[in-house]
């Protein structure tokens, strides 16, 4: 799909979420492992990464950024049957 993103790494789901691309769904691969698949163009994404990476400034709250890792916590292990 044209405007889907997906990434492993729960950090980068993270930062998605704080920057309000839309979470689709959390996929179990195996046991261990989930896939997050985001409703957004993946250069969009990417971009946001690099941003990230390149230690841009980004307007985030520190308690949102608290919220979000909760969140997709609570989402993962749900998936995980944990």
């Amino acid at each position: 799909m044209e405007n889907t993103y997906i990434t492993h790494d729960f950090y980068t789901a993270v930062l998605l979420k704080l920057k309000e691309i839309p979470l689709v769904e959390v996929r179990r691969l195996d046991d261990r492992f989930v896939e997050f698949v985001f409703g957004a163009s993946p250069a969009e994404c990417e971009q946001l990464k690099q941003a990230y990476w390149e230690r841009h400034p980004m307007q985030i709250a520190l308690r949102d950024v608290i919220d979000e890792i909760k969140m997709l916590k609570s989402i993962v292990h749900e998936q995980l049957g944990r």
